[in-house]
């Protein structure tokens, strides 16, 4: 059988086109993850429990808000950072937005948080940044309160409510 010369090369090129979709098909994916290291949590306990009190319903409808009851979030080892960010999350009351609803028997009432310096922090909404010296331990202190829900009946008995939070930090 002879070949022309033509055809030869038509063969030759068919050979070389095949090697190079089979060497297209070989592909080598590199991948990872950089992070910087994180910012640890000082938790006593996995949830923290802020004890509002007892109110006499009488007093709390005198009142435009009950008094603070402290509570703390612990860090410390941000080595990188130099300032957080926090955001409380939950389920806001929806006669006040930005407050959180409770469950349980009572009612008519809203749980809020605020800053040291008496500066409502909304829930969901309201981002609070502090200063961090890397490394350092850190303790962001806040108030809990009640707040009576306008026009809303006050029901008596007992009541609860939970609130997350995010902590971002570049």
């Amino acid at each position: 059988m002879k070949l022309t010369a033509g055809q030869a090369l038509f063969g030759i090129g068919l050979c070389a086109f095949s090697l190079l979709s089979c060497a297209e098909d070989l592909i080598i994916d590199f991948s990872g993850v950089l992070v910087a290291p994180t910012c640890e949590l000082i938790i006593e306990n996995a949830e923290q429990t802020v004890v509002l009190g007892e109110y006499n319903k009488r007093e709390l409808l005198g009142m435009e808000r009950t008094a603070g009851k402290p509570f703390h979030i612990d860090i410390q080892t941000c080595p990188t950072a130099s300032k957080v960010s926090l955001v409380f999350k939950g389920l806001e009351a929806s006669q006040l937005p930005g407050a959180l609803a409770v469950g349980g028997d009572a009612s008519g009432i809203a749980i809020a948080i605020e800053s040291t310096a008496g500066e409502q922090i909304k829930i969901n909404s309201d981002t609070i940044e502090y200063v961090v010296v890397g490394g350092a331990s850190e303790r962001l202190s806040f108030n809990a309160y009640l707040l009576p829900l306008q026009g809303q009946t006050i029901t008596v008995g007992q009541f609860s409510s939970f609130v997350s939070f995010e902590l971002t930090y570049p």
